[in-house]
């Protein structure tokens, strides 16, 4: 972020703050702002608490359709949002979000 002071016929910059550059793969941040908006983050990453995890087994179990399909959705941004290299990389049949999300991540 820049403060500027202005005078009638330019802009002086008083300060400057330096521009951090992420640490991780863009891929990380785009599918993780579509997992929230779309709360599908249980395809990615699998919960860790028993009741949470009671209710995805419920979903998976009751309505595989859905779950199958919100799952090809989550693949499907992943698969828009890296690069052609990484892409050849982990793309296989049949496969599933989390497992995807665990070769990505190991390859960072």
């Amino acid at each position: 972020m820049t403060s500027t002071t202005e005078t009638s016929s330019n802009k002086t910059t008083d300060t400057e703050t330096p521009t951090l550059q992420p640490k991780f793969h863009s891929a990380f941040a785009i599918t993780n702002v579509q997992v929230c908006v779309h709360n599908v983050l249980d395809h990615v990453i699998p919960p860790t608490d028993a009741a949470t995890q009671q209710k995805v087994a419920q979903t998976k179990t009751n309505d595989p359709n859905l779950w199958n399909r919100l799952d090809a959705v989550v693949l499907q941004w992943m698969y828009a949002t890296i690069t052609q290299d990484i892409l050849s990389l982990i793309l296989v049949l049949n496969d599933t979000t989390e497992i995807c999300w665990k070769r990505i991540a190991a390859m960072f």
